[in-house]
């Protein structure tokens, strides 16, 4: 239970720190330097989905007795899908937010991801705040 409630933490500091990162993104006062603010924003959705699907991966296997074998966010999902955990329309928004993970090649690419990330963030925050891990 203990590595749950460390998972659970930092998943809920990374979905924080999305937020603030969201934010900044949202105001239109950081024009001259949209690029550096997009780019910190996907940097830091990528370490808030990591952190989440870890989180979601060691719910897995305390509360279901469910073990992923190596990092497989596929796999994951499929089994929060199996479990209940999460509701189809979400399976589907989480696989979009994989496949978007890391998939930064060039400037069109970021400006979609950027987009995106509302979305991924939504849907994560959500599935987050309906499962309650207390101390």
């Amino acid at each position: 239970m203990e590595n749950l409630k460390k998972r659970y933490d930092a998943a809920h500091e990374a979905l924080n720190h999305l937020d603030e990162s969201m934010r900044k993104l949202r105001h239109k006062d950081f024009q001259e330097n949209y690029e550096g603010i997009r780019d910190s924003a996907i940097q830091r959705f990528d370490v808030t989905l990591n952190a989440f699907l870890d989180f979601l991966d060691t719910y897995l296997d305390e509360k279901f007795q469910v073990k992923i074998q190596g990092p497989n966010a596929a796999a994951v999902l499929r089994a929060c899908l199996e479990k209940k955990i999460i509701t189809d329309e979400e399976f589907a928004k989480l696989s979009d937010a994989v496949e978007d993970h890391g998939g930064v090649s060039d400037g069109q690419q970021a400006e979609s991801i950027s987009k995106n990330i509302f979305t991924h963030y939504n849907v994560m925050r959500k599935i987050f705040d309906r499962i309650k891990i207390s101390s």
